[in-house]
């Protein structure tokens, strides 16, 4: 781990976030894909996903498959491909005021 990765897990740490890529999380491992690529040839996985603690058990993916999108399309003017993570909600009606509050609420210390 270069000081890169170690001043992500600290940060990770202080916020009792966890990298979702490959983590292994009550019987479900959120596998992901090569993010970076030269040219056409994707070489490597750079980019991460994070996620607090309260937010792991809703994500999901594609019809439940816990698995991270990862969209490869060579039309995209980056050499990085997005990682898309999708989380499970009940309620449809979620404002951008609830989502922002949900996620303040969600790097609180945990009681």
């Amino acid at each position: 781990t270069n000081d890169q990765g170690r001043y992500l897990l600290q940060l990770c740490k202080d916020a009792n976030s966890y990298v979702v890529n490959h983590l292994r999380y009550k019987g479900k491992t959120f596998e992901t894909d090569l993010t970076f690529r030269r040219r056409t040839n994707w070489l490597t996985e750079l980019d991460v996903c994070l996620a607090s603690q309260r937010a792991l058990p809703l994500i999901t993916n594609h019809g439940g498959d816990s698995n991270l999108q990862v969209d490869q399309s060579l039309y995209l003017p980056s050499d990085h491909a997005p990682l898309i993570m999708q989380l499970a909600v009940a309620d449809k009606q979620m404002t951008t005021d609830l989502i922002v509050a949900r996620f303040k609420k969600s790097l609180e210390p945990m009681k």
